[in-house]
């Protein structure tokens, strides 16, 4: 996630903080602009927590990368006594 969506998600979660509690007052006065406020703050939230498990997912498969680096560096050195093919 860039730093620029960073922001605007903060912004968006303070925003949302903020209006907390009043979706039953606009369900009452508004019923349509509430479904849409639910259905829009509901994608945002499973985007967000998609977003979450590939991150650590591409976290895991990097940290893995480097550490199957490190094991065949380590190996070699011990067949090689550290010297470079």
């Amino acid at each position: 996630m860039t730093e620029s969506s960073r922001e605007r998600v903060a912004e968006m979660k303070k925003s949302a903080d903020r209006y907390e509690g009043r979706g039953d007052r606009l369900q009452r006065s508004d019923p349509e602009r509430a479904q849409y406020c639910y259905s829009w703050a509901s994608r945002l939230n499973s985007y967000l927590a998609g977003k979450e498990s590939t991150d650590t997912t591409y976290r895991m498969k990097q940290k893995r990368r480097i550490d199957e680096k490190a094991e065949r560096v380590r190996r070699r050195q011990e067949l090689f006594g550290g010297e470079k093919r």
